[in-house]
């Protein structure tokens, strides 16, 4: 039995005008049309600027932040468009978390990089703080290495250890939606390997988007593949089909090493 849609994009082009004359108008996504299931992870390759990490600001509306970006078509969260004139922005962006290619921690302790959120949304008390902060990091498999220095700075965790904390710091605000973009691009095999075993425990809770160059890593934990190029959507399926029999041979030349 399929899961539920949870996220759908009907015939979606995401378009940057140019500022100056001189300058070409930049289409990044081209009428793109796709479903993302409920507790299952999407992995998204392509080569560079094939529109990839586009695609994920144009869910969380991070695009907007450009006057020159404008699109057609729509995104539904929960068959609601995000794009909808009554959305709250800021909440569409809590639902559906963005973790960096880079880890981003705040140059405060362990235990304050994951109640910042928390306590913007209001919540005070230290006792549900640190329920959070606790069950933030076991979601994200980094309690056990830090439950007994959670005063310590950020900074003095590994690159690993800081994106798993960019994990739980989403994870604390309670999303519904995880978009990871390229997230361990910076990390080495036995880091990486710890942010995908991650991934795969999250999907029971969480839809999970990931961005990935490495389609090793797409084939590994991916429950369904995009393969995106040049704008376009190329070829959408099951993780096992697209890379064991895809349908277009541009989605072959990319995964068998053809270019890209």
């Amino acid at each position: 039995m399929e899961a539920n849609i949870k996220i759908q994009i009907s015939h979606f082009t995401a378009t940057f005008k140019p500022r100056y004359s001189f300058e070409k108008t930049c289409v990044s996504l081209s009428d793109i049309t796709l479903n993302i299931y409920e507790n299952e992870i999407l992995s998204i390759i392509g080569p560079a600027r094939s529109g990839k990490t586009t695609l994920l600001r144009s869910i969380n509306r991070l695009n907007d932040i450009h006057e020159n970006f404008f699109k057609t078509g729509d995104i539904l969260l929960d068959k609601e468009s995000v794009y909808h004139a009554r959305v709250d922005v800021a909440d569409i962006r809590r639902r559906v978390g963005f973790v960096f290619a880079r880890p981003v921690v705040l140059p405060k302790s362990i235990w304050e990089n994951i109640c910042y959120g928390p306590k913007l949304k209001g919540i005070s008390k230290k006792e549900e703080l640190s329920q959070i902060v606790e069950e933030s990091l076991k979601s994200a498999y980094l309690w056990d290495e830090v439950k007994n220095r959670l005063k310590d700075s950020a900074l003095s965790l590994s690159g690993g250890q800081q994106q798993r904390l960019c994990i739980a710091r989403t994870i604390a605000l309670k999303p519904e939606v995880i978009m990871l973009d390229e997230p361990t691009s910076a990390l080495d095999p036995i880091s990486t390997s710890k942010i995908e075993d991650t991934l795969v425990e999250l999907k029971s809770k969480y839809t999970i988007i990931l961005v990935t160059n490495n389609t090793k890593q797409a084939a590994r934990v991916g429950t369904k593949t995009a393969f995106f190029l040049m704008s376009k959507l190329i070829e959408y399926g099951n993780t096992e089909q697209i890379f064991t029999n895809p349908k277009e041979k541009q989605t072959e030349d990319y995964i068998t090493g053809r270019f890209g």
